[in-house]
C-alpha cells in the first residue's frame, strides 16, 4: 500500500517542526528522512528536493552526520547504492586521514617530549 498524505499527522506530532515540508509533494518516505536529518540536527535543504528519492535522502544525511564532504555524491542521476558506496570511501578515507593525523601528533609529541629530556640533562651537565 502506497503510504498518503494523510499520514503527515505521525509528523505534526513529533517534535521537530516538520510544517515547512508538509505538502510539499513529499513522499512519507521522503519526508521521513528529512524528519531524521533534523533530528539529527543536519542542514536538510541540501537534500530536501524531490530530485531525490528516500534512500538517497538517507545517504546524504548520514554522511553529513558523518562529517563528510557529501556535495561529492549528492546527484540525483547517482543511484542509493552508488551515493552508499562514495560515502563508504569517503568515511573509510576520513578514517585513514585521521590514523595519519594521530600517528603524525603521536611522532611530533615524542620528538618534543625526547628533545624535553635532551634539554634536561644538557641543565644537570652544567649543574656539575
Amino acid at each position: 500500500m502506497k503510504k498518503t498524505t494523510e499520514q503527515f499527522g505521525y509528523f505534526q506530532e513529533k517534535e521537530v517542526d516538520m510544517s515547512p515540508y508538509l505538502n510539499k509533494g513529499f513522499h512519507i518516505d521522503q519526508l521521513y528522512e528529512i524528519y531524521e536529518g533534523l533530528r539529527f540536527g543536519v542542514d536538510v535543504s541540501v537534500y530536501a528536493d524531490l530530485k531525490y528519492d528516500d534512500r538517497q535522502m538517507r545517504e546524504i544525511w548520514m554522511g553529513m552526520v558523518g562529517k563528510l564532504d557529501v556535495n561529492s555524491y549528492a546527484d540525483p542521476s547517482l543511484s542509493w547504492k552508488q551515493m552508499q558506496e562514495r560515502r563508504f570511501a569517503l568515511g573509510e578515507e576520513k578514517a585513514n586521514q585521521r590514523q595519519q593525523t594521530k600517528s603524525s601528533f603521536q611522532l611530533i609529541s615524542a620528538m618534543a617530549q625526547r628533545t624535553q629530556r635532551k634539554e634536561k640533562k644538557q641543565e644537570l651537565e652544567l649543574e656539575r
